[in-house]
């Protein structure tokens, strides 16, 4: 129980390290975990977005299926347009990225989906301002098939995927 509750600790903070909004969704295609930035562009709380069905965020709840049923099925999505309902400034322009993953905890599948707001993207173009952190966030939570370690200040690793043995 300690040992699931620390793994579950950790994916929560690899969530939170991501400055771009980030859902969990679960086989059924509701939302199960979020971090703080997709909280930042709705108009609903954590408590309110945990538990909601994916494609309901989105203007187009049919293709947002089409897409979520194809990460689902292991293809990995990228950079593919949507726009976002009920955010706090009305409708949103974004990008979906995504990559399914096997839960270790519970043995599920479940989908990580990235939100990239489009005019962010377009405005950052030196992509200089993303952190360490930051990285390997996106390469532990978009692809699962890499071998990912992350480090400590000391460069002790605290982390390893089961990948990197």
């Amino acid at each position: 129980m300690i040992k699931a509750k620390k793994k579950s600790l950790k994916t929560r903070s690899i969530v939170e390290v991501c400055s771009e909004p980030m859902m969990i969704i679960d086989e059924s295609g509701v939302v199960t975990d979020l971090n703080a930035a997709s909280i930042k562009i709705h108009s609903k709380t954590r408590k309110k977005l945990t538990g909601y069905l994916f494609v309901n965020l989105f203007t187009k709840p049919n293709v947002a299926k089409k897409i979520y049923s194809q990460i689902k099925r292991n293809v990995k999505v990228s950079n593919t347009p949507l726009t976002l309902v009920n955010t706090r400034n009305g409708l949103q322009q974004v990008l979906i990225s995504g990559t399914s993953f096997k839960n270790t905890s519970s043995e599920k599948s479940e989908v990580i989906i990235l939100i990239t707001k489009i005019d962010e993207k377009k405005n950052n173009t030196s992509g200089l301002d993303i952190d360490k952190n930051e990285i390997s966030a996106y390469k532990m939570a978009l692809n699962e098939s890499s071998i990912v370690a992350i480090t400590n200040s000391k460069g002790i690793i605290e982390y390893a995927n089961a990948n990197f043995c």
